[in-house]
């Protein structure tokens, strides 16, 4: 079984998000939220069926897992830390698109212009459709390229 650190999966999100509230939590908030949003990413279906097993060991800090179709150890690896990653910017930015703050009404003065609720919260919902997307995509992708039956054919 093969095993990864969160620090490892926590630094690539974290270099994914600019999330400067994180600045002002103490360590240990900031390392539940983060393995908060790691354990909601290994729960999404489409994730969760690439393993045999998955196992999270937040006092440890280290997640031990089997992939069901390995391709080799270290390209293993990086392909699950970057994964997880990337669902957990999905998974940072669900509350953020679900605020009630961006559903409201504003209304601006002369000094102040805000753009359109509704073309901002379009925007908003089309960022985290992308982000969606690049986590199928990488599913797809390793899928894809790493075939044997289509070892040969051309891509």
């Amino acid at each position: 079984m093969t095993s990864i650190n969160y620090e490892n999966i926590f630094s690539l999100f974290l270099g994914k998000v600019k999330d400067f509230d994180f600045l002002r939590l103490d360590e240990p908030e900031v390392y539940d939220l983060l393995a908060e949003k790691l354990h909601m990413a290994t729960s999404i279906p489409y994730i969760r069926r690439l393993y045999t097993t998955l196992t999270l060991d937040d006092e440890e800090r280290v997640m031990e897992y089997e992939l069901k179709y390995p391709v080799e150890s270290n390209y293993d690896v990086d392909f699950t830390a970057m994964l997880l990653s990337e669902q957990m910017v999905v998974e940072w930015f669900r509350p953020i698109l679900n605020n009630k703050n961006l559903m409201a009404q504003m209304f601006s003065t002369k000094e102040i212009k805000f753009y359109s609720q509704a073309q901002h919260f379009a925007e908003l919902k089309s960022f985290m459709h992308e982000a969606e997307e690049r986590v199928r995509r990488i599913i797809s992708d390793r899928g894809l390229y790493n075939n044997p039956y289509i070892d040969n054919a051309r891509i």
